[in-house]
């Protein structure tokens, strides 16, 4: 099993470049409004998505799977690691370097946000800008000799009722009163844009479990 950790690292292992916004502008980003937004679209991706596959417990390979699955929705190409140092695009799967595996917060992030700006009406609007806002990998300061980057999606993975001591776990969502509140206030293309992402979720969980079992 793998043992998450953090990092400090801010290229891009598929284009080279360094991440692609600021936390400043990603603050600006309007999204549906309200605190809450970006949970409830994402368990709801997770319960939608999943069903009652096993997924992958590590917080990076989450990412990889959820962050992977908006941006195949804009852009038909989804992320996945290889064993060997190699990368690029392979069909339509785009490969991630095996030294990554515990550090794509970055290259999921770009992913969504280049997808984006080259896909602009593939995803609602506001969807796209929740998912950019949940899966930013954001500094943070416990103490002045320990930064790291950690996105507010893996804070979130983390406190789902997940089975840690297993490689692969089912992941099981609890909705609340005030979830289904925020849900029913979204417009339809929102909704569309849910659709659209689940179709991906299990694709990319295959083909890191592949990974996970070589």
């Amino acid at each position: 099993m793998m043992v998450g950790r953090f990092s400090l690292r801010e290229i891009d292992p598929i284009s080279g470049e360094s991440l692609m916004m600021n936390a400043e502008e990603v603050n600006r980003l309007p999204g549906l409004g309200g605190l809450s937004a970006g949970w409830v679209l994402i368990k709801k991706i997770i319960q939608r998505g999943l069903g009652s596959k096993n997924c992958p417990v590590d917080s990076d390979l989450a990412t990889l799977i959820f962050g992977g699955s908006v941006a195949a929705a804009l852009t038909g190409e989804c992320l996945a690691l290889r064993k060997a140092e190699k990368k690029g695009l392979a069909g339509r799967v785009y490969y991630i370097p095996k030294a990554y595996v515990l550090d794509l917060a970055v290259p999921v992030f770009n992913q969504i946000r280049r997808a984006q700006v080259s896909n602009p009406g593939g995803l609602d609007v506001r969807f796209v800008e929740e998912m950019l806002k949940l899966f930013f990998p954001r500094l943070h300061h416990p103490s002045p000799d320990d930064p790291y980057r950690e996105s507010d999606f893996a804070v979130i993975w983390r406190n789902l009722p997940i089975d840690v001591h297993q490689s692969l776990s089912l992941v099981r969502i609890e909705w609340r009163q005030e979830d289904h509140k925020v849900a029913r206030e979204w417009p339809v293309s929102v909704y569309g844009s849910i659709a659209q992402t689940v179709k991906h979720v299990p694709t990319m969980v295959d083909l890191t479990a592949k990974w996970l079992s070589r």
